[in-house]
């Protein structure tokens, strides 16, 4: 982990969001992580240009900011504009709940497919070396690569 000390961490939002498969009133829901200066029409446009589904599946439920914890992140390229990985990255999120003797806090953080609660604490170590930090795996999610569409 001694690659990742002293890494940003970058607030963006969480956007929970469900589709309808248009059979017998079905639908699946998704969590992703959009830029935070997007509005509802950039997103919907994104969703459904990076799944070719119709935006008028798609149903926005629930947005919330996160903290990204980039320098995490493996890019890796994919050419094919047809393929879910040319959009989004997988990643994990993690809640993250601070304490020192006063009070208590948490957030979300989103980190690489591959990190675990124990690299995420050695690095939230470095913001609040003081403090009690308790990670927990939360879920897995899409990070979107912004890509201009």
């Amino acid at each position: 982990m001694k690659k990742y000390l002293d890494a940003p961490l970058d607030k963006q939002r969480e956007l929970f969001f469900s589709i309808n498969t248009g059979i017998n009133n079905s639908s699946y829901s998704r969590t992703c992580i959009i830029p935070d200066h997007w509005d509802l029409k950039k997103i919907n446009i994104y969703l459904e240009r990076s799944m070719n589904i119709s935006k008028e599946l798609i149903s926005v439920e629930r947005i919330q900011d996160v903290l990204i914890f980039h320098e995490s992140i493996k890019n890796f390229e994919v050419n094919n504009k047809r393929m879910i990985d040319y959009y989004w990255y997988d990643v994990k999120e993690f809640i993250i709940e601070v304490q020192n003797q006063t009070q208590k806090f948490s957030f979300i953080l989103v980190a690489g497919f591959d990190a675990n609660e124990i690299d995420i604490a050695e690095v939230m170590k470095q913001f609040f070396p003081k403090n009690k930090i308790k990670v927990d795996y939360y879920r897995d999610s899409w990070l979107s690569k912004n890509i201009n569409i």
